[in-house]
Order: C-alpha cells, then structure tokens, then sequence
C-alpha cells in the first residue's frame, strides 16, 4: 500500500518533531484539535510504521558511531584540546567508558582497628615501633 503525500509529510515531521507524533500531525496540516488521535492513528497503521522503522534503520546505519569511534576522537581531543578543560573532560569520559571511575563498595563489620608496623630487633628482647627503632633498622 502507497502513502499518500500528506502521510510521507507527517512521517518527515515526525523525524524532524523529535518523533513527537501530535506536533508532525500539526506540521503535516492535519487540524490541531485533532492532532493527537490523528497521530496515534497514522503510527497504528502498518504502512506507516514499516516506512518509520525503516527510516529510522537507515538514519542508525548512516550515523553508526561506535566505541571506538568515540575512544579515537576523545584521544584527539586530549591530543589536540581547544581549551584546557576539554582535556579534563575527554579524560573523564574515556575513564567512565573504561569503568575505571565506578564507586568502590568497601564493606566492614563497623570496628576499624589501627596496626602499627612492628619491628623485631633480634638483639632487642622487646619489639620496637618504627618511632622508637634504633636508627638503620
């Protein structure tokens, strides 16, 4: 079946309306009281949503931007920075895509104990901590 031009109108005002259905119905000229049902109606239809989804398909292909595209043009920007904070943000982006900025959950019972680090002189009788070693040990 064969759209009509005011159905490939609202189609391209459905594209250009951030897929906002009412607002294509509006700019392809269908009355704004009705925009709404009308909307809804013309996104139920087959035909419609075959020629949506294949637009949509190819709109995908065209602007593909993959991980490495966004990795590669982060490097650049670090590379090649317009402004100094461009540097930190490019840094902060490439950190988040590597998981390298995740929250730590560290789990404890609630008791912190302090250790100190104890040396052993074997010709002392008695341990030492590092204020009290004699000097070279």
């Amino acid at each position: 079946m064969s759209l009509s031009p005011k159905q490939l109108k609202f189609i391209d005002e459905y594209f250009a309306n951030n897929f906002n259905g009412t607002q294509a119905a509006i700019s392809a000229g269908y009355k704004p009281n009705s925009a709404n049902e009308q909307a809804a109606q013309l996104l139920a239809r087959l035909s419609i949503k075959s020629e949506v989804e294949k637009r949509k398909k190819e709109l995908a292909e065209k602007y593909a931007w993959s991980r490495e595209d966004s990795i590669r043009t982060l490097k650049e920007v670090i590379a090649k920075p317009d402004r100094k904070s461009d540097i930190t943000t490019a840094i902060k982006l490439l950190n988040q895509m590597g998981g390298y900025d995740a929250p730590v959950k560290v789990e404890h019972s609630g008791l912190i104990s302090v250790v100190k680090r104890v040396i052993v002189d074997p010709a002392t009788p008695v341990a030492t901590t590092p204020e009290n070693a004699p000097k070279g040990v």
